[in-house]
């Protein structure tokens, strides 16, 4: 009787287990894809300004973009839910 209860709750707590770690994969997922979404946001501008190339509408372009709302809002979005190290170096 004891080891049928035993294994009753072993199985409860393996299933959910597994089920936690699933989630937590999902989410980091997710995260991941967001953050490579926002990493390419904000260096862009900066690549195509640094990238050697004498064209001034493509820089000044450039330059638009990093005074724009939107790379604020990407910049924002980075501290939010970049890792401490991604944060750290941006700073």
């Amino acid at each position: 009787m004891f080891s049928v209860i035993l294994a009753a709750l072993v199985g409860v707590a393996v299933w959910f287990l597994k089920t936690r770690v699933e989630e937590l994969r999902a989410i980091e997922e997710k995260l991941r894809d967001q953050r490579r979404k926002i990493d390419v946001d904000i260096l862009f501008p900066v690549a195509q300004l640094f990238s050697g190339i004498n064209d001034e509408e493509i820089q000044a372009q450039a330059l638009e973009t990093l005074k724009s709302v939107n790379y604020r809002k990407a910049s924002l979005e980075l501290f939010v839910i970049g890792s401490d190290e991604v944060v750290k170096s941006y700073n």
